[in-house]
């Protein structure tokens, strides 16, 4: 596990895919954290958006399993959009960076991996005060 993480940055990470007449095997591993919690996402009603909110101290690996979405992330000084679609790539979120997830296709599932267990103190859900505390 790093245990000297940067705060407020992401990083689009490719998946190696190894293909045959057996299908695809998507690879992910070399996380630079242990993984405390998985959860998905799937069924998102169109036009809906997901997560808004940010971690102080966690970090995540977000991952469409199928389908697409995008995911945009904001450190409070810059912002970027990155379409996740398919097991094509990952994107790695460290702390303090506020994500909102949305454009589901129909079908899409999003895996997302996590530092740590589920607590509701680790969450910033007003986008002004993410914006203080970062600044």
């Amino acid at each position: 596990m790093n245990t000297t993480v940067k705060r407020g940055h992401w990083k689009l990470l490719t998946l190696p895919t190894h293909r045959d007449a057996r299908g695809d095997l998507a690879v992910l591993e070399h996380l630079p954290f242990t993984i405390q919690r998985a959860f998905s996402l799937t069924n998102v009603p169109v036009g809906f958006t997901r997560a808004n909110h940010a971690h102080p101290s966690q970090e995540q690996v977000i991952v469409a399993l199928a389908g697409s979405f995008e995911v945009q992330v904001d450190n409070g000084k810059t912002r970027e959009t990155h379409q996740l679609i398919d097991l094509n790539a990952a994107l790695y979120i460290e702390p303090n960076v506020w994500v909102s997830l949305a454009h589901f296709s129909k079908g899409a599932i999003c895996l997302v991996l996590s530092s740590e267990p589920y607590d509701p103190r680790d969450y910033f859900t007003d986008y002004d005060a993410f914006r203080r505390q970062v600044a």
